[in-house]
């Protein structure tokens, strides 16, 4: 669910990809009647939902000015005081945006300073005088193990982080799901319609988007590979050479031998776990990259 008054400028390119996922869209042309709505959608989510239920996320978009409208002023002050408690148990992963981590900033609630503090992560970001955003900030409310917060724990927000490269991402392992289980077929239509997308396409899209999170976002490859061996690169095969290409346009320094069969491709060629295995070796030995058990890295 995305609550957002400014949806019908923000789904020209911030939530288009949610839109193809049929996220349900609440408030669009500042209609605040619609935004009321969609608080109390929550709030009907809060009462049947329960941690057996698969985990779904809200984004509340533009949460400073909710109490200062009529048509939710009586709920926004409501909607904060239950993000605190509720939706753990009713596996809701809520994300507030907001100008102000303030009483009026986060719905017009009072008396919850310390909860919201306890009970929330912020992530603060920083902008240029012209309001151009930097990607940098600092994450407030994160814990050690122990469960002591860490403070000035400074973060950067990598390239590969933005809606359109995990939508395509996304659909990349749905096509590759749904290919796998039609070999019959030739090739799988570019466009896949939604109800299509196998059952299991956001475990592929959450490992994904975990392997890179375990990639050091500062040694992210910048032009590096494609241009950099080009004497060795000019030695290898058509397939070794294309999957150097497909590791640059993923920002890739790493790849597992299992994914890399199950996502790359070459026009109508898929290579199966042994064939994906003999192009990491011939890109070692022409020292271009490093296979170690079954994990590729470039060098």
């Amino acid at each position: 669910m995305v609550l957002d008054p400014h949806a019908h400028q923000n789904t020209v390119e911030k939530w288009v990809f949610l839109e193809k996922l049929k996220a349900e869209i609440y408030g669009g042309e500042q209609n605040w009647v619609s935004i009321n709505e969609g608080i109390e959608a929550i709030f009907e989510r809060w009462k049947t939902r329960t941690e057996k239920d698969a985990w779904e996320s809200i984004i509340i978009d533009e949460l400073t000015t909710y109490a200062e409208q009529p048509e939710c002023a009586k709920n926004a002050p409501k909607l904060i005081q239950g993000v605190i408690g509720n939706p753990r148990k009713a596996h809701d992963a809520m994300i507030l945006i907001t100008h102000s981590n303030t009483n009026a900033g986060t719905g017009g609630s009072s008396g919850f300073s310390d909860a919201k503090k306890s009970g929330t992560i912020e992530i603060k970001l920083r902008s240029t005088n012209d309001m151009a955003p930097l990607y940098k900030g600092e994450l407030i409310g994160y814990k050690d193990a122990d469960g002591n917060v860490i403070p000035e724990f400074k973060i950067t927000i990598p390239e590969w982080l933005n809606p359109a490269k995990l939508y395509n991402a996304i659909i990349a392992s749905a096509h590759a799901e749904i290919k796998a289980k039609n070999q019959d077929k030739e090739q799988v239509e570019d466009d896949i319609p939604i109800e299509e997308l196998p059952r299991n396409l956001w475990k592929a899209a959450i490992k994904r988007l975990n392997d890179l999170l375990s990639q050091d976002a500062s040694n992210q490859p910048h032009d590096n590979h494609e241009s950099s061996d080009n004497n060795s690169s000019s030695n290898i095969s058509d397939k070794a050479q294309a999957f150097i290409k497909y590791m640059n346009e993923q920002q890739l320094i790493s790849i597992k031998v299992r994914d890399a069969y199950r996502n790359f491709r070459l026009k109508n060629y898929r290579p199966n776990a042994s064939e994906m295995k003999a192009i990491m070796q011939e890109l070692e030995n022409a020292n271009i990259g490093k296979l170690v058990g079954d994990t590729f890295t470039l060098s």
